[in-house]
């Protein structure tokens, strides 16, 4: 089993159009072999710095750190909302469940699965072991933006968000984000954080994409979470 790492919580992976494929833009996220070239030292959130405290959740399930930048208002209350959710989901049988019976062509499979099985990629997720903080393990690290473009970005005003390699934060798209539901942020930011866990999709869209591990898991959150949203109840799972 793959050993990744997981610290502090800030995350780092393309915030891509995980809602919108056909203006998905990944050319500020490299392959992850690349990322673990790189020499890059993060200091670990603080109290004082952590804009969101995770629910106290069962011990040995998965936390989330976030450090949240520029959230005031409707906006803070939403990506607070959507962190929750995220953290109800990835904790919960039935999203273990669909990642071990997801299939791809007919098979019990993730597309560009970087040759691990789906019982091995939900292994990875829970220990949440991101490529860029190898000294964490239970936490969910993000390091989230809310940001304006410009009118010259013409790049970033078409994604819902973006990021850069050497760097664990996410930008979000104020167009998009004020759009999105809870659910869908949390959808988005599971995209995103699996890039950091070392997966990757191709850059076009195409008909298998939507079944790489970042879209697919990003799915599973995304309809999870509109479940929870509308009062489901989700079984946690045992540890």
């Amino acid at each position: 089993m793959l050993k990744r790492t997981l610290a502090g919580l800030l995350a780092l992976s393309t915030l891509s159009g995980f809602n919108f494929p056909e203006k998905h833009d990944c050319d500020k996220h490299r392959q992850h072999n690349e990322l673990l070239t790189q020499k890059v030292e993060y200091k670990f959130l603080g109290p004082q710095d952590r804009g969101y405290q995770p629910p106290v959740t069962q011990i040995g399930h998965l936390q989330i750190d976030a450090r949240l930048r520029n959230y005031a208002g409707d906006n803070r209350v939403k990506i607070m909302q959507a962190l929750e959710l995220m953290q109800t989901v990835i904790n919960s049988q039935e999203f273990q469940e669909q990642v071990y019976n997801f299939t791809f062509k007919g098979e019990r499979q993730f597309n560009q699965n970087e040759g691990y099985s789906n019982e091995q990629i939900y292994s990875q997720l829970m220990e949440a072991r991101e490529i860029l903080l190898p000294e964490s393990e239970g936490i969910i690290n993000l390091d989230l933006s809310l940001y304006t473009p410009k009118w010259w970005q013409v790049t970033q005003r078409n994604v819902v968000g973006y990021t850069n390699p050497d760097s664990l934060r996410i930008f979000m798209n104020t167009n998009f984000f004020g759009k999105f539901e809870p659910s869908d942020v949390a959808g988005n930011m599971t995209h995103e954080w699996v890039h950091k866990m070392g997966f990757s999709h191709d850059f076009n869209a195409n008909e298998d994409r939507p079944f790489s591990v970042p879209y697919a898991i990003g799915y599973i959150m995304r309809e999870l979470a509109a479940k929870v949203a509308k009062g489901a109840k989700l079984t946690s799972v045992a540890r």
